[in-house]
Formats: C-alpha cells, sequence, structure tokens
C-alpha cells in the first residue's frame, strides 16, 4: 500500500510515520495523568474535570505537531523508503550471531520501525478518511434536520427559551425547532444556534420535563459546546487509532454533559425533573430508532 508515497516529499512522510509511532506512547501517558487528575480532583465540579480533560485533548494535539516539526528537523535516511534495502539489512543483522550485545538490538528495532513507517502512514491515511467521511456524514443529517424541520410557533414554549436564555445568560439568538425525524433533542451551530425537538418527544415530556430539558440544551449554547464538540471530533479524525483518546475523548462528553447539567439546576431547574425527563428521552430515543 503506498498511496502516500508518491504524493509526498520522503522527509514529511518519515515526520509523520515517527509521529504516529511516539503518539503510541505519548497518549498512554496523557491517558494516565488524566486519569491521575480526575481521582485527585474527584470532588471538584463537573465544569472543572471538564477543562482539564479538554486541556488533555490540547495537550495532545500540541504534544503531536511538536513531535512532527521535530521530526521533520532530522533528516530521513536516503534508503529509508528503499524496501528491498532495508529488508536486505535486517535480514542480515538477524544472520548474524545470536549473542549480539543490547547496544546493537536498538539500532535494528528502529531500522524495522523505519522499514514500516511507509506502511503505518498509508494505513493512517486510510483510517483518517473513514472518520473524515463519518464527521462529514454526521454534518450532514444534522443539515437534513434542520432543512426537514420547522420553527416552532407555541408562544408559551418561544416565553420558556426566552426566560431560561436570560437566567443562564445565554446573549444570542435561539431558535427552538421541531422535527419529525430525529430522536432526541439536538443543540447545533454557534453564532446563530439551534435547538431542535422532535415532535414525538413533546407529547411524552411533562411541562416541567420539557423545561429542564430546552435549559439543559441552552446550558449547551452558554458553554460553546458545539464548537468544542466539533474540534474534539476533529481530533478523533486524528487520533482514532488509539484506544487512550477514545477514553480520554468519551470522558470529556460525559463531563460535558454533567456540567450543562449543573448549569440547567444553578438557572432553577429541578434536578429531580431533569433527570426524569433524561430518563424519558432516552426511552423514546430506544422506542423510536433510527431506519
Amino acid at each position: 500500500m503506498t498511496i502516500l508515497n508518491d504524493l509526498i516529499p520522503d522527509n514529511l512522510l518519515y515526520a509523520l510515520g515517527w509521529t504516529l509511532v511516539h503518539s503510541i506512547w505519548q497518549l498512554v501517558l496523557i491517558g494516565g495523568a488524566l486519569w491521575l487528575l480526575l481521582k485527585l480532583f474527584a470532588r471538584r465540579s463537573p465544569t472543572f474535570k471538564y477543562v482539564v480533560a479538554m486541556c488533555s485533548l490540547g495537550f495532545t494535539l500540541l504534544l503531536a505537531l511538536g513531535t512532527f516539526f521535530y521530526q521533520l528537523t532530522i533528516q530521513a535516511p536516503d534508503s529509508l523508503f528503499d524496501k528491498v534495502t532495508l529488508d536486505a539489512m535486517v535480514l542480515s543483522q538477524m544472520n548474524e550471531a545470536s549473542t549480539l550485545s543490547s547496544e546493537s538490538f536498538v539500532p535494528r528495532i528502529i531500522h524495522w520501525i523505519e522499514i514500516q513507517l511507509p506502511l503505518l502512514v498509508n494505513f493512517w491515511f486510510l483510517g483518517a478518511l473513514l472518520f473524515l467521511f463519518r464527521l462529514v456524514n454526521s454534518l450532514s443529517e444534522i443539515r437534513v434536520l434542520r432543512k426537514s424541520s420547522t420553527l416552532n410557533e407555541d408562544l408559551n414554549l418561544n416565553d420558556i427559551v426566552k426566560r431560561l436564555s436570560s437566567k443562564i445568560g445565554v446573549s444570542k439568538k435561539v431558535q427552538l425547532r421541531i422535527t419529525d425525524l430525529g430522536q432526541s433533542p439536538i443543540t447545533f451551530g454557534y453564532l446563530k444556534p439551534v435547538i431542535l425537538i422532535p415532535a414525538g418527544l413533546l407529547f411524552q415530556l411533562s411541562p416541567s420535563q420539557l423545561e429542564a430539558i430546552i435549559a439543559h440544551e441552552l446550558a449547551h449554547v452558554k458553554r460553546n459546546d458545539y464548537l468544542a464538540n466539533l474540534i474534539q471530533s476533529s481530533l478523533e479524525v486524528v487520533f482514532f487509532y488509539h484506544p487512550c483518546f477514545w477514553w480520554m475523548s468519551q470522558t470529556v462528553k460525559e463531563l460535558r454533559e454533567n456540567a450543562s447539567d449543573d448549569l440547567a439546576v444553578s438557572a432553577g431547574v429541578s434536578a429531580k425533573e431533569l433527570a426524569f425527563g433524561l430518563a424519558e428521552v432516552l426511552n423514546f430515543a430506544k422506542q423510536n430508532p433510527l431506519n
């Protein structure tokens, strides 16, 4: 598999390959540090822990970029992409006396890794393309939901949105739209935020539960969670291959929801009604699976 070998210079392929290799242990350390910090700050607010978790994702990106630019300063071996030459080199070394010292073992491992760099980069590229397609598909689904939705005409609901926006401190004008296609309420848009609620869910929630759910979605608007989630999803395209990154990403998502719950409750919403409302949302999603 040599998709990128002829498309980008050897030094870029070399730097990208070693960046991927180093990211394996780097993400293990960052994930371990995040786990330890969350244990140490277990009693702090979800918002604080969310910031810590988001910083871990940001540090992951910065460390990867730093590694990449550092590797660019290192001259790639002339024979790096001559697989035949390197294979012969490694085979000759493996045929040497079995009592090789540990000092010669490390260069052999490095040589072997360098042989695999083009294959590693090409596999990563294909995987990144698949996850990029998944991200684009998710964004297109949101676009379809918005186009198929209708602007809410219930004055009572619009008044609730305005009142809760004022309490939570949302300065942007938020549209409340109703859809027949969605499974659960979603909030999207940064400059022009939209809260999309499935029509069937309106009949399943009590008025107090509906108000609590709207407050929860407005909390996402206040916290700019749509933008943060978009950045996070973009990072998933890059680091899709690492289990530690997926654990960190899932932790961020859980803390994001908890922080929004706290903000909604601080605006005067009953924690009990919010919990019951979220449970009803989950039941509705189970009863209305996507076709």
